[in-house]
């Protein structure tokens, strides 16, 4: 889950328990059936197809500086695995400063929506799942059966070692596309001082809440040197019978946003509509490029 992730949270039907069916992005006739029990949803960044209420949800959360940038490669290849050629960044500085600066009104608006919510929450940070993977496997697990996290071995051992033994599946076995490097923090150098200065201005509270703020928490250095917050901070009771809507009428954005789904019209203005698509990196420079970010 990622927002591309920068829109993104699990949720649980009310009142289901049975481990039967997964479905992502809404998918209708799952959702139709009634017997969907975990849904991935954007929501409220964009609605899905049918609405219904959930009883509790896990929301991933990743920074803002890679989820914007993956977001913009995405926009402009019409791909999920591949980059865009450096120079890009320049020729299209104004396209780039116009999505950043919006973009991340809509990060902060997202995190403010399902944290004020009075079901029981689990936040995960995408970048915890990458540095500390068996740790957050073991949140998610003792949230999703209520397990006491302390004697998950003994409570839930079946489901632990499943979700352990699929963790050592060869990644281009699991999917339909191979995604972008995660490398935490490996975008920041497409931003300037001001962005990073309006971006903290913007969502500053939230950047600190999730360890994310470059000039405070030494951001993203002290991602990957510090274990995961503590779980109490991570994870919320909520109230008895509290329920959210999924895909009600609420949305953060405007119907005529331009960095919504009307993005592609953008990507086609300066391509022909596709058929001229915009420089990309080579797979072995895509490669160094992100390893050299990394080190």
């Amino acid at each position: 889950m990622a927002w591309r992730a920068k829109a993104s949270a699990t949720v649980w039907r009310r009142g289901r328990r049975n481990a039967n069916v997964v479905a992502m992005h809404d998918r209708p006739a799952f959702l139709l059936s009634g017997s969907v029990e975990i849904v991935k949803t954007h929501y409220p960044e964009r609605r899905g197809y049918k609405e219904f209420e959930i009883a509790k949800a896990i929301v991933l959360v990743r920074n803002p500086f890679d989820a914007i940038d993956s977001y913009f490669n995405m926009a402009f290849t019409n791909t999920h695995n591949v980059s865009l050629e450096e120079s890009i960044y320049e020729q299209f500085r104004r396209e780039w400063e116009l999505l950043v600066s919006h973009e991340i009104r809509i990060w902060a608006r997202f995190y403010t929506f399902w944290f004020t919510r009075e079901i029981p929450l689990l936040a995960i940070r995408y970048e915890d799942a990458l540095c500390h993977t068996d740790e957050v496997l073991r949140r998610m697990i003792a949230f999703y059966t209520s397990s006491d996290y302390s004697q998950l071995e003994e409570e839930e051992p079946a489901l632990l070692a499943r979700a352990r033994e699929i963790l050592t599946i060869n990644s281009n076995d699991v999917g339909p596309y191979q995604p972008r490097s995660g490398g935490v923090g490996k975008s920041l150098r497409h931003f300037s001082a001001e962005q990073i200065e309006e971006m903290c201005n913007v969502a500053g509270q939230a950047l600190k809440n999730f360890g994310y703020h470059p000039g405070l928490q030494g951001f993203p250095e002290s991602i990957a040197a510090r274990p995961p917050p503590p779980l109490r901070h991570c994870m919320r009771e909520g109230d008895d019978g509290a329920s959210v809507s999924i895909n009600a009428e609420f949305l953060l954005r405007e119907a005529d946003d331009r960095f919504g789904r009307n993005i592609s019209r953008i990507r086609k203005k300066h391509t022909n509509f596709d058929r001229n698509p915009l420089p990309v990196q080579a797979a072995e420079e895509q490669r160094s490029t992100e390893n050299e970010a990394l080190d």
